[in-house]
């Protein structure tokens, strides 16, 4: 089948789109995500053999355990929104039937990967042995825009039913458009063109910002990506992170990993609020005068099990944890 390619130009920079050459990014440097591509390499070459397509079965790779803070909740909610329109997803460590859940890997369809770099080369190896396609996003989707683009693009390349497609796409808005009613004026001021920084691994970031600039009117002034991609992949995380994007300004887009240069890049920036790790909280507090959420590795001053920003309402979890960051910043003397 070969891989699977991006949709037209036009389409990629107005939605959710996929990666243009996977060549363009060639896998993980030597640092703490290494161990995620090392283990999916050990499957790939001592486990799996050859067994027959199942249609409509496929692959999740590129969210990696605890260094994506919202893994389990992430995982939870791609299979379920694929579910919606009849496509099974394949979870490899959410902890239910690990040993067949590895097996299958050689017989999906298809292997999505939400990575720009994690869990591409060990897509690539399954392309290569078993003739596996696979498709590369930069991020999970967040947020009704970015979800609805995803299961289109599913859609095509699956060759799903289009019209069971949209009916799942129109619902699925419907509900998150009246959710997102009950926000009251205070709430939607606070969010409406608020300057942002975030500082987190690029898949999070990706999926942050898009959803905050296109759905939510926020203008990200700085986003900082930390876990360090290859430079093959950075053009990919750049792309998604400024075409179709409505912001103003264009993000000003830096890959840093240390805390001390991070620290002094948010201090270049007039910011509101900070979505970033725990590292973070003590330079927005008292050098930013700016709240911040913890959404990226390390986490220590929040508690996160299946709580994600993924999908349709995913967007809505994001706009109560920034209001009750801002309801604690008011409360306080």
């Amino acid at each position: 089948m070969g891989t699977v390619r991006a949709l037209r130009r036009e389409e990629e920079s107005a939605h959710f789109g996929v990666l243009d050459d996977p060549a363009e990014s060639n896998g993980l440097t030597d640092h703490s995500y290494a161990g995620y591509e090392r283990y999916l390499k050990t499957v790939i070459e001592e486990i799996l053999v050859e067994q027959p397509r199942k249609r409509k079965l496929v692959t999740i790779l590129g969210v990696v355990p605890h260094q994506h803070v919202f893994w389990r909740g992430n995982l939870r909610v791609l299979k379920e929104i694929l579910a919606r329109v009849g496509v099974e997803a394949n979870i490899i460590f959410s902890g239910e039937n690990g040993p067949e859940a590895l097996r299958r890997i050689s017989s999906a369809e298809l292997t999505l990967v939400f990575s720009a770099s994690s869990g591409l080369s060990a897509a690539k190896k399954l392309e290569s042995r078993f003739g596996i396609p696979f498709a590369v996003f930069a991020s999970v989707p967040v947020g009704p825009r970015d979800t609805s683009a995803f299961l289109r693009i599913i859609g095509r390349m699956l060759k799903l039913r289009e019209a069971r497609v949209e009916e799942v796409i129109a619902a699925e808005e419907d509900n998150s458009l009246r959710s997102s009613s009950w926000m009251d004026d205070t709430a939607r001021d606070l969010l409406l063109n608020v300057p942002v920084g975030i500082v987190a691994d690029s898949p999070t970031a990706v999926g942050l910002a898009r959803y905050g600039a296109n759905e939510l009117g926020w203008q990200p002034g700085i986003i900082v990506i930390t876990d360090d991609p290859p430079k093959e992949s950075r053009g990919f995380i750049i792309k998604n992170l400024t075409e179709g994007i409505k912001c103003p300004v264009v993000p000003r887009v830096v890959f840093k990993t240390d805390p001390w240069r991070i620290r002094h890049l948010l201090q270049e920036h007039t910011l509101q609020f900070i979505l970033a790790s725990s590292r973070e909280k003590a330079v927005a507090a008292s050098e930013l005068n700016a709240m911040l959420v913890s959404v990226a590795y390390p986490v220590h001053d929040r508690l996160i099990i299946e709580r994600t920003y993924a999908g349709y309402r995913g967007g809505l979890a994001l706009i109560e944890d920034v209001a009750f960051a801002y309801g604690q910043s008011l409360r306080k003397p």
